[in-house]
């Protein structure tokens, strides 16, 4: 059977005899003709055992309907794919080009490295560099490599043109390791099962009848001779392998000997035998012991064993609880000392002991900066003296005399710690477990860092009349009338919507990010910009008129081929898809999100990109409308950012209707309510941001569920309407709550400790100056860090 083009369905197939002389003929219809062209297609006794198909529809491909191609062959097909999958943004490849003229191209796009292309994915480098590599001659993909990215599935197809001369570390490691196990031949008794740790390599074994010898090499004599498959797994340099030995266990006799292998371990540094590339794999196993995720653990585990090594002691009982933190195996095996706080045996150059007492941890301190440790120690006491504790608590500076009313609730406080402490010392004991802390002064250390009750007394007291040095802050600075242009910023702009987008992007380098569409179109020429905007709205177009939702367009859009009628000219430029729901998810319920808003919880304005807010704003905008008002959701215009074009699904969010600061004078419940409230309009005013900066700090310092607060202080607690409280709360309160922290204590600290003078010390040799211009130095940067953005 013959036909010129065997893929031609419309062509006779020919039957020759023998002599090459057509005997019959079968057309297209599968009618049969014999010599002389008479139809003998229901008289015919022929049978064929070659049938033509389309290509698609064969089963099976074997030696009969397809023939061997050479590797150029298949080098030509390779181009052939590349040129059309990649044709309309990349150079082409010149069809028929052998592996060194295409090397010599050096096209980027036909490099890769193992370390950039792990970045994408650890799959594709493994395969790449590993599955298709001289070491096991594999030179191409037979079929698609899988790699998924981004929620989706991507297909490879590998030919590998050129590769530097490779060494198999890891099968060069293994066959060493391997030719070091031996075992005896024959056994009575129990023998040693090598565990060769040579290059960090470990050797475990599987005996396969424990009954008679076990894991680790103990024998149980059995009545009659027994054949026992030992089975070991070596792993070394991420590399593993397996392996059996028969051993004879005999009820009688003795063990046969073993004769230990003579080998010789050469360093990887040897078996490398590349300076460059050993130093390379050296910094980055180091980069990675250091830098890598688990650098921190790996620093601290390596100096816990460098001061086990040493012989290292603690002598301070608190400085031991704070080392267990580091340390858990590490006890105090000693009864302390009055000046010594820690000691080691010796160093790691001398064999002579150093020991550090209370005064070189105390130099320490003060010369590393003296200004910041300054500010901690004399926190409590400056508080102490200050007009804000006589408000507080009454002219008795002696805390444990002092009987007012609020000192007993710090007083409760104590007592609130302390049963907590033994609410979880019994639920510990409940579960069988040991509770870590061995009294309350210990967990109390643990947590607030204090050493008796006294001091724990001060540390709520501490906590008591810090805000008191931050609302100074905030009128001195005039912190409320600074934060009003960022209040009618997040009142002009807001917003709340759910929101899904459907983002259409390239990514041409397949990193599975997207690329900078900016900068992809202004690398365009103008001719090409105009083709790509007009493809674009031809997309758009198609998307629009898909009638069902994003998540089935992605995914027809990612099953589709390249030819199809719809999609197929969008694919073939390499556009991509993606949807998201964007709404926040709740931290504590995962069936549960939030809608985005401008500002606040779950506010966007400096999460997205300003397009992108810009647009969810006008979204809001055209949404709130009275003819949309009833719209069950609304699509915007493409979105143009650097990460592509965006397409924006919006509903009606958790708080659609805006939050109103308005109250009227003459409203009903008026007399209630401070005068400071009263607003016409919906914005917030200055004067209610300063009623609400003024009750936020009386909510921080007075129980004001009590009602009789005002009487006991002498205070007039701001009152506001709910619904102003609520709005205000929404604009205003992410803003202000950013100055009640311990930077803004510490700007007000050193801003008063300037006032005094440091005595001389004979442990610091810096003088007065020095050290004031340390303190300035640090409120500048406390300013800085907390201040600067909302005041300069």
């Amino acid at each position: 059977m013959s036909k010129t083009d065997p893929y031609d369905l419309n062509e006779d197939i020919l039957i020759k005899n023998d002599l090459g002389e057509v005997v019959y003929t079968r057309t297209s219809n599968s009618n049969i003709y014999d010599s002389e062209m008479n139809d003998v297609t229901s008289t015919h006794d022929l049978i064929f055992n070659k049938v033509y198909k389309k290509q698609e529809n064969v089963t099976a491909f074997t030696s009969n309907n397809t023939s061997a191609l050479t590797e150029q062959e298949i080098l030509n097909y390779y181009i052939l794919m590349y040129n059309y999958v990649y044709g309309e943004y990349r150079n082409l490849l010149p069809v028929g080009s052998s592996k060194q003229s295409l090397v010599l191209l050096d096209n980027e796009n036909l490099s890769f490295n193992f370390e950039d292309t792990k970045e994408k994915s650890a799959a594709l480098a493994t395969y790449i560099f590993k599955t298709i590599s001289q070491l096991n001659d594999k030179v191409y993909s037979s079929r698609p490599q899988s790699v998924s990215a981004s929620s989706a599935t991507f297909y490879y197809m590998t030919f590998k043109l050129q590769e530097p001369t490779k060494l198999n570390l890891g099968k060069t490691v293994l066959d060493l390791i391997e030719s070091s196990i031996v075992l005896p031949e024959t056994v009575v008794d129990d023998f040693v099962l090598p565990t060769n740790n040579q290059y960090g390599a470990t050797v475990s074994w599987v005996s396969a009848d424990k009954t008679v010898i076990s894991n680790t090499g103990v024998v149980t004599t059995p009545d009659v001779a027994t054949i026992v498959d030992m089975s070991y797994t070596i792993k070394v340099l991420g590399e593993t392998r397996t392996g059996k030995i028969s051993v004879n266990v005999l009820p009688t006799g003795e063990n046969s000997e073993v004769t230990e292998p003579v080998i010789s371990y050469p360093s990887l540094k040897t078996l490398i035998n590349n300076t460059g590339i050993y130093n390379e794999l050296s910094a980055m196993l180091v980069d990675d012991k250091v830098y890598g995720s688990s650098g921190a653990t790996n620093i601290s585990k390596k100096l816990v064993a460098m001061r086990n090594e040493v012989g290292f002691e603690i002598f301070d009982y608190y400085m031991a609880q704070d080392y267990r933190e580091t340390d858990t195996s590490f006890e105090q095996t000693n009864s302390g000392d009055k000046k010594v706080l820690a000691r080691i045996e010796k160093t790691l150059t001398s064999e002579d002991a150093v020991e550090f007492t209370a005064d070189d941890l105390f130099i320490y301190a003060l010369e590393k900066n003296p200004a910041i440790y300054t500010l901690y120690a004399s926190q409590f006491k400056e508080l102490l003296y200050s007009e804000y504790y006589t408000e507080a608590f009454g002219d008795e500076r002696n805390i444990n005399k002092n009987d007012t009313a609020r000192m007993d609730e710090m007083h409760a406080v104590v007592a609130n710690s302390k049963q907590y402490y033994i609410y979880m010392k019994s639920l510990y004991e409940q579960y069988g477990m040991s509770y870590p802390h061995r009294s309350f002064l210990d967990y109390a250390y643990s947590q607030y860092g204090t050493k008796t009750e006294t001091e724990l007394l001060q540390y709520f007291i501490n906590s008591e009349l810090r805000p008191y040095l931050i609302n100074e802050i905030i009128e001195e600075y005039n912190i409320v009338e600074n934060l009003y242009d960022i209040v009618e910023d997040n009142y002009d702009n807001y917003f709340s919507l759910d929101v899904v987008q459907l983002l259409i992007f390239f990514d041409f380098d397949e990193d599975a990010n997207p690329d900078d569409y900016n900068e992809y179109f202004d690398s365009l020429s103008v001719a090409k910009q105009d083709e790509l905007v007009v493809l674009i709205a031809a997309f758009e177009n198609a998307i629009r008129d898909y009638d069902s939702n994003f998540d089935d367009l992605v995914n027809e859009y990612f099953k589709a081929t390249r030819t199809d009628e719809t999609w197929g000219e969008f694919k073939q430029a390499g556009f991509l898809l993606l949807t998201e729901n964007l709404n926040i998810q709740d931290s504590e319920d995962q069936e549960v999100t939030h809608s985005l808003n401008y500002n606040g919880e779950y506010g966007v304005k400096d999460r997205y990109v300003p397009e992108f807010t810009e647009a969810l704003i006008a979204l809001y905008q055209e949404y709130s409308l009275p003819q949309n008002a009833d719209l069950d959701e609304l699509v915007s215009d493409l979105v143009v950012t650097e990460f592509g074009l965006h397409l924006l699904l919006v509903e009606q969010g958790d708080d659609f209707e805006q939050f109103s600061a308005a109250y009227a004078s003459d409203a009903e419940d008026a007399d209630k309510y401070s005068e400071a409230v009263f607003n016409d309009s919906d914005k917030p005013t200055l004067a209610q941001l300063e009623l609400y900066a003024q009750y936020k700090f009386y909510a921080m310092v007075y129980d004001l569920s009590d009602t009789e607060i005002e009487q006991k202080f002498n205070i007039t607690v701001p009152k506001i309407p709910n619904s102003v409280s609520e709005a205000l709360e929404f604009y205003f309160d992410e803003v202000i709550s950013e100055f009640y922290v311990l930077g803004t204590v510490n700007i007000k600290m050193a801003e008063l400790l300037q006032d005094g003078n440091f005595l001389g010390n004979d442990a610091l040799e810096m003088t007065n100056e020095e050290l004031i211009a340390n303190l300035v130095e640090i409120e500048e940067a406390y300013y800085g860090a907390i201040l600067s953005k909302y005041l300069d």
